[in-house]
């Protein structure tokens, strides 16, 4: 949705968004090269829901395209 001086703000399918925050992520040049409408995929570390919430507010982090930061895999795309 965002990308700001704090980070990269995404959503994923309207029912999780997700801060990617920028501290974690310096001197990554994939991270750096991300704008608004892109899409990422990104490991949750946190999150938190709500009673009553639009949507589940959650942390996460970039997985490379290699998925170095997710070797699980299948993570689903966010748009950024």
């Amino acid at each position: 949705i965002k990308v700001t001086k704090m980070g990269v703000y995404a959503v994923f399918e309207e029912a999780i968004r997700i801060l990617v925050p920028r501290d974690i992520h310096i001197g990554n040049t994939a991270f750096d090269s991300i704008k608004e409408g892109d899409m990422i995929k990104v490991r949750l570390e946190r999150s938190e829901i709500k009673t009553n919430a639009p949507f589940i507010m959650a942390v996460g982090k970039l997985v490379d395209e290699e998925g170095k930061e997710g070797e699980e895999g299948g993570e689903p795309a966010t748009n950024a």
